[in-house]
């Protein structure tokens, strides 16, 4: 029996193309099992014509908050006249959730989600725990003038009700964007063709290794425009760490000389951004370098690329290890080496091998 999954989408932006990605890299077994699936940027009556609609929570970011009364009119429709209705959360952290539409959808899905569910029943400030975390802990406020709160909407606000709770399921991460090949200038354009040719798109990720020749030891570009002074901070601790203790190279490059320097690098430090989770996090393991950053154990996430001493190291959040920690680390190279390799192995896995059916499994599940 043939089931209809419509996909409501934006191309806009690197986490919705690693939503929509791995559909295409798995489209063959999809076919097989009699599942097709549509992608629409637009809501139109065609829209309603299927047994599931899978919502990508890009598309409605520009209409928080004034066309919020629409949005829940939008829904409303959407759960009145389809059969089961699917909430893809692609925001870059655990938190900013949108939990003010689960009266609307039948399940609500994350890719990165805290492992102690029942702190989402809490207020954050800053609505992620890591904001939250350097408020308390340093006294760092967000300044509203400079924009520092922008996204702090009533969708970003909401905390979960218990008689939703078990509406909320973890999804995949911006991993599975096409990480090895991706265009920030076309890569939205590209992803929109991909999905509306009719085969099968596989990954196209190179991965460099790790024990290739590296002259440089710490790769440490890290923005500071952020306008969110609860995640500045921590990136700016981080940068004065290097700068003073290992006399590395922070300042902005072009993104041309990044990736010469990344596969240059032993250690690519990736420090929180609005999210835990930064594309520079795939960059480094693609390029063979040894992923250091902040302790990853507060959250779940698929695929499991965080696995500290194993994918991954980290260091405490207050960065009272960050410089003992990264010195131990460059006196053995031979632990960099298993570390780099062993969090390839863990992302070929997904991409390539068998941790493709798991991926779809996973839709699977959702369309029972």
């Amino acid at each position: 029996m043939k089931r209809k999954v419509h996909i409501l989408t934006t191309y806009a932006s690197p986490n919705s193309i690693a939503f929509l990605y791995p559909f295409l890299a798995n489209r063959r077994f999809f076919s097989s099992h009699g599942i097709e699936f549509s992608f629409y940027e637009t809501v139109s009556k065609k829209i309603y014509s299927c047994d599931c609609l899978f919502i990508n929570s890009k598309f409605f970011r520009e209409w928080y908050p004034r066309q919020q009364n629409e949005l829940y009119d939008t829904m409303s429709l959407f759960k009145k006249n389809i059969g089961r209705v699917i909430w893809f959360d692609t925001t870059d952290s655990t938190g900013t959730t949108q939990f003010n539409i689960m009266p609307f959808v039948d399940r609500y899905y994350k890719g990165q989600l805290l492992r102690n569910r029942s702190l989402y029943e809490k207020a954050f400030y800053g609505h992620r725990i890591f904001t939250d975390y350097y408020h308390e802990r340093f006294g760092i406020e967000d300044d509203r003038a400079a924009g520092g709160q922008a996204d702090l909407t009533e969708a970003t606000a909401t905390t979960l009700k218990k008689e939703y709770a078990a509406k909320l399921y973890l999804s995949w991460s911006s991993a599975m964007n096409e990480w090895g090949s991706y265009n920030y200038t076309y890569g939205g354009l590209l992803a929109k063709i991909k999905c509306h040719l009719p085969f099968e798109m596989p990954y196209r990720v190179k991965f460099v290794k790790p024990d290739k020749r590296r002259s440089n030891d710490v790769l440490g570009r890290i923005g500071l425009a952020h306008k969110r002074d609860t995640v500045r901070y921590q990136r700016e601790l981080i940068t004065k760490a290097l700068d003073k203790n290992f006399k590395t190279n922070t300042a902005k490059i072009s993104r041309k000389e990044y990736l010469r320097e990344i596969k240059n690098s032993k250690i690519g430090v990736s420090p929180f951004g609005l999210g835990e989770i930064s594309c520079r996090d795939f960059e480094v393991i693609i390029n063979g370098a040894l992923l250091y950053k902040q302790d990853m154990s507060h959250l779940e996430t698929w695929p499991p690329l965080y696995k500290d001493e194993k994918t991954y190291v980290s260091f405490a959040w207050d960065l009272s290890d960050f410089e003992y920690k990264l010195r131990t680390l460059l006196k053995d190279e031979d632990r960099i080496i298993r570390i780099s390799k062993e969090s390839q192995r863990t992302y070929e896995y997904y991409l390539y091998g068998d941790g493709r059916l798991e991926f779809c499994d996973k839709v699977m599940d959702i369309l029972k």
